[in-house]
């Protein structure tokens, strides 16, 4: 395996993902937008799977075309005729999860993440979902901004292992806005 999550800690090195969750029934998700947002279709594929690797470098490319087809949706913000960022959703009885934002580094601080976070929280709120949460890195400061911003508090944690406690390096593309 390349990457295991798991609920307990043990002794072997480990990355720490805070759970964070958001109460969609009782809570306004209130944002105004500074960027046109679209939803993915299966006929842009390739050019999501090209995107995605820019973060998730070993990563099966084969999952996009699943889970666009399963009903998970991907949500997309161009600038100048390219992506410049993308967030997933799943939604599985009346709970979101929000996985996977990635901002081109180059379009970053320009409120695309934040765009993406709340387009996300306001489909899952349509579909009347009832909670949502997400897993982001204690090291990803930027998501963290983010999901704070949203509200959303710590509900849990999960631990990220590697083959023989080889945590990836640190650096900008692992560094980048997950949420």
């Amino acid at each position: 395996f390349d990457i295991l999550f798991a609920e307990l800690r043990t002794e072997v090195e480990s990355e720490i993902y805070d759970i964070y969750t958001i109460d969609l029934k009782n809570q306004d998700i209130v944002h105004r937008f500074s960027h046109e947002i679209s939803m993915a279709d299966e006929g842009q594929t390739g050019e999501i799977e090209r995107f995605m690797v820019l973060a998730h470098r070993g990563m099966n490319r084969g999952w996009i075309k699943v889970a666009l087809k399963n009903g998970d949706k991907c949500f997309v913000v161009r600038l100048c005729s390219e992506i410049a960022g993308l967030g997933w959703v799943s939604f599985v009885k009346s709970i979101g999860r929000i996985h996977s934002l990635f901002v081109k580094p180059q379009f970053r601080r320009l409120g695309i993440g934040e765009d993406i976070l709340y387009a996300r929280l306001l489909w899952l709120k349509s579909k009347r979902a009832r909670s949502a949460f997400s897993e982001i890195s204690r090291y990803n400061s930027s998501s963290l901004k983010i999901a704070l911003k949203a509200q959303m508090k710590v509900s849990g944690q999960v631990f990220q292992y590697s083959p023989k406690g080889n945590l990836a390096r640190r650096s900008p593309l692992r560094e980048s806005k997950r949420v």
